[in-house]
């Protein structure tokens, strides 16, 4: 659960994922605190990965529609 609302570039997801790791650590033993910090990180890449990935598609979309509707102005105004 969310503890504030301020401006984060966090999904959900990656707080929930930090979250869990936050009551992990101290209750357990060195090296499950360890593995748990290695569970999460490898969560944490695969997630940024993936919105990198989003990212990108996103990016070509909006500057394909953005020349469509630049020559669409075009057509109508002249």
């Amino acid at each position: 659960m969310r503890q504030s609302k301020g401006k984060t570039s966090l999904n959900d997801s990656d707080i929930s994922h930090l979250l869990s790791l936050a009551s992990i650590i101290g209750s357990s033993d060195t090296d499950g605190q360890l593995s748990a910090i290695s569970m999460v990180e490898e969560l944490l890449k695969r997630q940024r990965a993936e919105a990198q990935e989003a990212k990108e598609k996103k990016g070509r979309l909006y500057r394909s529609l953005g020349a469509l509707a630049g020559a669409g102005m075009v057509i109508i105004l002249f």
